[in-house]
């Protein structure tokens, strides 16, 4: 898949997008979703022990939800393929609906986000994280789009600094400060419910 990345900034004829992109697109859900599932669970495992663990647990979270993460990908790829060919046939026939539908795509990016830190934070049936990950977009916007955009930020930083210290550990590093906003936005709702409660 990486091949394919840097293959998109190196090309200099427009024409070969048409072949690059599909084959990203299609290799997405396969080398894209599993292994940044298994990535967002080996932080928690980290924040959580407060400590370093063994590579061989990234495997072990790979391997455990490589069907949810799969079934996932396929779903959030489709979408956002129907997404994008309906904002680009849309630009210049009507602005509104365009915006529209770029708005459903961000929301789209950060339900796929928050399922991410759901699939790794808890055991439950695939329909419940997903339910679970809309409502928490939903419920509450200003929490997940600040996660989003450090998200962003971070990877643009790194990015900026060196793109090779960002292939080797931008997405650890992003989805580590992510994980533990999240988890942070959590333990607080716990509390709340658990003091609303008494």
């Amino acid at each position: 898949m990486w091949v394919v990345v840097f293959q998109l900034f190196l090309i200099e004829d427009t024409a070969s997008l048409y072949i690059l992109v599909p084959i990203l697109t299609l290799l997405l859900p396969f080398v894209f979703f599993p292994p940044t599932q298994a990535l967002f669970a080996t932080m928690r495992e980290i924040i959580i022990q407060d400590d370093w663990i063994h590579v061989k647990v990234f495997f072990t979270f790979y391997t455990s939800s490589f069907k949810n993460s799969l079934i996932a990908g396929i779903l959030f790829t489709g979408l956002a393929i129907s997404l994008s060919y309906s904002i680009y046939l849309s630009w210049q026939l009507n602005l509104i609906l365009m915006i529209v539908l770029a708005v459903i795509l961000f929301y789209l990016f950060l339900f796929g986000l928050y399922f991410f830190f759901m699939e790794s934070h808890f055991d439950m049936n695939l329909g419940w994280k997903l339910k679970q990950a809309l409502v928490f977009v939903m419920g509450h916007p200003v929490s997940s789009i600040g996660n989003f955009l450090l998200f962003v930020f971070i990877h643009f930083v790194v990015w900026s600094v060196s793109p090779v210290i960002s292939f080797l550990i931008g997405m650890a590093l992003t989805s580590y400060f992510s994980i533990y906003l999240f988890m942070r936005k959590m333990n607080k709702l716990v509390e709340r419910k658990t003091e609303t409660a008494k």
